[in-house]
């Protein structure tokens, strides 16, 4: 009996040998089966509640969607199914949960593709949100052996299990087996397609249509996707192979269409992205009730007045630049040459999304395929399939083509990396696992060793973008949002700095002591030069400030609190981008203090769109201050002979005020220089006034002295020369009764008053009466 079981596995052993050179050594097979073993354990052990506290992106909708089809056996959204949310993630509200409706929100149905949480549900009814996880990693997994099967008849089976892995674990791939939603399902589709596509040798028809089935699976989910097929038609009709290309067009098809009969008899459409009236994200607050956005739409669709006021962020469906829908697909790209190279430069090296970064064997299987696999005619379809991919998202979404607010490297992109295997071309060189292993180290390890992210100062999914090496990569500036950073709008500039390192406090920049931290500067205008007012918590205390191309200058503060005023030099800005139809500048400002200081603030939020989660709205945070910053202008902007203007009235002026009375005045200002006021930074044009006490009694003879403090400023457009303008300025009469003069004069703001610059002021002589006293309304000068 012994003998007869010991000849069978010889037998099977042989068999197995000679079909895939892997199973050749079994050290490689014992080490990658442990490997697979304790990636399959670590999803059951996770504990729920506890890790992760929420989810993220898309993988509410999917989660959901998930459970429902387990328990429900359907795709609708009711108040039960938000409630199995807090199952498992009670610590917070639930945002961006992707719902959609076609009759006014009267029936709503989930508004993401079904096929991965049809596939997932099973694990979901078992082990909930880890069954998700379990699916995904089962999925990683299988694409593991199927790649050191593939590599293993171009190298060594330890070779080839060792690239496998490292083109998949040690990249961004492997951060998202655990997001409950359908990177990895893609990933495995893509992959299986091209795998039972290439590798048929003996041409069995079920493999040939389990790979059009399998690639239907993520063109289900987004079309581009079945690009992938290029280089199989290649290989089919190019070879002649008629009945199979016939195949594999039929499981392809068949598949597409069961999945769209699903999904119209669960939800009455083919695919969320197309026919529903409304697609829209939605927060889910608590246990028992709709999303106070559906039960606003339900209100406005009965005719009822919508919510006003600061509730109505919290209640209002927020909209999407491309719909919610694949019509994106369908229209004429806008982004000009500049903006499509700009992009492709990001998607290569991008330091929050670029392919080499994030992928260093992908790179590696693309750098061995030109070295000698470039006259493979089936390679190159594959490379033209993946620069099509690439191009729609680059061409037709170019503010978002990263994968939108939730991603790690890129995640539209990720879902077809593993095809980079197949661009493997006979031979694996040995010294490409160490040089692949130093890179993933450099770049992804940070990923691959913290599955659920890292504790930092102003947490974000892109925390490993703040370690070396990838914090010196380019920044992607094209980008719509990318989480982690502070970012304001100041006239004329456009600034930007990471979340943990820089703070925008009314008006000002406070920047965290110890360490070096970089503040960017975009501006359709260039300037080689920067004016801003530097200031220190602590004394004695070095800033360094330097702007890219230029030397730096070193701020010495010697006394706490005092504010210096600096003016830094640049050749060349940092990068030059086209925006918009319109050419901007970005500017690097680099700064280090040698000191600091704890700095307690209020971080105030908007809105809490849940009740239960409104006591948290204002929290009192510490910010290790080591400078404060507030830009103004360039030196060529603050220097511009803007000093030359006429100021009159427009209709009735007041003769007498109220003490402590607000007025609105309406004043005439005309430009009279020959250059074009405007605003840049913190440095423009303004309309104010000044009280000086007494009254001119004789022509040429001066009123008294000024009274403070200065009236508020009104801020005038941009004026051209020689153009008017009306301006509403608001005044302030003093408190003490007496006899005044209202001056109104223009002011370049941190530069000069224009009186300064030979400007005659407007002056009204007016009287202030006590206020309650008979008399003491405003009065009009005839």
């Amino acid at each position: 009996m012994r003998s007869a079981i010991r000849a069978l596995s010889a037998r099977f052993q042989a068999r197995l040998q000679d079909r895939e050179g892997l199973f050749a050594s079994r050290t490689a097979t014992v080490t990658l089966a442990a490997l697979s073993l304790f990636l399959l354990a670590v999803p059951l052990t996770i504990g729920k509640p506890g890790q992760p506290a929420t989810l993220k992106a898309d993988e509410p909708a999917y989660y959901l969607m998930a459970l429902s089809l387990a328990r429900d056996f359907d795709l609708s959204y009711e108040p039960a199914d938000g409630d199995r949310l807090l199952e498992e993630f009670p610590f917070a509200s639930t945002g961006n949960l992707i719902l959609m409706t076609s009759d006014g929100w009267r029936t709503v149905h989930y508004g993401k593709p079904l096929a991965y949480s049809l596939f997932g549900a099973p694990f979901a009814a078992l082990w909930g949100a880890n069954g998700l996880l379990f699916f995904n990693m089962a999925l990683f997994v299988a694409m593991l052996w199927l790649a050191a099967l593939f590599l293993a008849r171009r190298a060594s089976p330890a070779v080839a299990a060792a690239f496998a892995c490292g083109l998949l674990l040690l990249s961004a791939c492997s951060r998202y087996v655990f997001w409950l939603q359908p990177e990895v399902f893609n990933m495995f589709g893509v992959f299986g397609a091209l795998y039972w596509g290439f590798e048929n040798r003996r041409h069995a028809w079920w493999l040939t249509a389990l790979s059009g089935v399998l690639l239907a699976l993520p063109a289900y989910n987004k079309p581009m996707f079945a690009a992938i097929a290029l280089p199989l038609a290649g290989a089919f009709l190019l070879r002649r192979q008629w009945r199979t290309a016939a195949l594999w067009i039929a499981g392809f098809v068949a598949t597409l269409a069961l999945l769209s009969a699903m999904s119209l008899g669960w939800t009455g459409q083919l695919l969320p992205y197309l026919g529903s009236d409304v697609r829209a994200a939605v927060r889910v607050c608590e246990p028992g009730g709709w999303p106070a956005e559906i039960v606003e739409a339900r209100r406005v669709a009965e005719g009822q007045a919508p919510t006003t006021g600061e509730a109505a962020t919290a209640v209002t469906i927020p909209e999407s630049p491309t719909g919610n829908t694949f019509s994106w697909l369908f229209r004429i790209p806008r982004q000009s040459f500049g903006e499509i190279v700009e992009n492709a430069g990001y998607f290569l090296v991008g330091r929050h999304a670029g392919l080499l970064p994030y992928h260093p064997f992908a790179a590696l299987a693309f750098g061995l395929f030109l070295f000698s696999g470039r006259r493979d005619r089936d390679r190159w379809l594959l490379v033209l399939a993946l620069a099509v991919i690439a191009g729609y998202f680059l061409l037709f979404i170019g503010w978002n083509w990263q994968g939108g607010g939730g991603f790690i490297g890129n995640r539209y992109f990720v879902s077809v990396m593993p095809a980079f295997l197949f661009l493997v071309p006979g031979r694996i060189p040995p010294w490409t696992l160490p040089a692949g292993g130093l890179a993933a180290g450099l770049f992804t390890g940070a990923l691959v060793l913290a599955p659920f992210g890292v504790t930092v100062p102003a947490p974000t999914l892109q925390a490993h973008t703040r370690n070396a090496p990838l914090r010196y990569l380019p920044f992607e500036f094209s980008l719509r949002n990318v989480p982690g950073y502070e970012r304001r709008s100041i006239a004329g500039m456009r600034i930007l700095g990471r979340a943990d390192r820089v703070l925008e406090r009314g008006g000002s920049w406070w920047v965290a002591a110890r360490g070096p931290s970089e503040i960017f500067i975009e501006s359709r205008h260039r300037f080689d030069s920067l004016t801003l007012f530097v200031t220190s918590p602590v004394a004695p205390n070095r800033v360094r400030l330097k702007l890219d191309g230029g030397p730096a200058a070193d701020v010495e503060f010697t006394e706490a609190g005092r504010r210096q005023r600096v003016t830094l030099r640049s050749r060349k800005p940092h990068k030059t981008r086209r925006r918009d139809g319109h050419r901007s500048f970005v500017h690097r400002l680099r700064v280090e203090s040698s000191r600091g200081a704890p700095t307690t603030w209020t971080r105030v939020r908007p809105p809490a769109p849940c009740a239960a989660y409104a006591w948290n709205r204002e929290t009192e945070e510490t910010f290790h201050l080591g400078a404060e910053l507030r830009f103004l202008a360039s030196e060529e902007h603050m220097s511009a002979e803007v000093f030359a203007a006429r100021i009159g009235t427009v209709g009735l002026m007041p003769a007498t005020l109220p003490a402590g009375a607000e007025v609105e005045l309406p004043v005439g200002v005309t430009n009279e220089s020959q250059v074009t006021w405007r605003r840049q930074g913190y440095v423009g044009v303004n309309l104010a006034s000044r009280w000086r006490q007494g009254i001119a009694t004789a022509e040429g003879e001066e009123p008294g002295p000024r009274i403070a403090p200065e009236g508020r400023r009104s801020l005038l457009p941009d004026l051209e020369p020689g153009a008017f303008e009306t301006v509403m300025l608001r005044v302030r009469a003093p408190n003490e009764p007496g006899e005044y003069t209202l001056e109104i004069d223009l002011v370049y703001e941190h530069v000069a008053w224009f009186e300064q610059r030979g400007v005659v002021p407007l002056r009204l002589p007016i009287r202030v009466e006590a206020a309650g006293s008979p008399g003491s309304r405003a009065t009009l000068n005839r």
